[in-house]
């Protein structure tokens, strides 16, 4: 699985970074690390104690689920992950930061065209391809 077909299965938004696809996310990004492998790197500032904390937490976390450590350093790091096991991809998105896009309900939409809302083209099409 390529990162565009993971971006549209979690529905996440992926851009070109540098002529590379990524899925950036407030604290990291997903990126492609090898065929059929994805990988997550966490950013921060050293001297931000809170972040520092939270990586330890959450690098001990994805290794105890079976990810890969590809690099560690104090405040930052890098781990692989199978894109088809949900529970690497929950910690994945999680550590980076990464917000899902919002998927309106048929229901809502159609409320929101009665009170005088009118919503874009793409919108109306994936609310009813669901």
């Amino acid at each position: 699985m390529n990162i565009t077909e993971f971006a549209t299965r979690h529905r996440l938004k992926a851009m070109l970074d540098e002529g590379e696809r990524v899925i950036k996310g407030k604290s990291g990004q997903i990126y492609e690390h090898s065929e059929g492998e994805l990988g997550v790197i966490y950013i921060t500032s050293a001297t931000k104690a809170p972040r520092i904390r939270r990586w330890r937490q959450m690098s001990s976390a994805c290794l105890a689920a079976g990810m890969t450590l590809q690099q560690m350093g104090d405040a930052e790091g890098c781990l692989s992950f199978n894109p088809t096991n949900p529970e690497h991809v929950q910690l994945a998105i999680k550590l980076a930061g990464v917000k899902r896009k919002r998927q309106v309900s048929p229901e809502h939409l159609a409320k929101l065209a009665s009170v005088g809302f009118k919503a874009m083209k793409h919108t109306v099409e994936r609310a009813s391809a669901v």
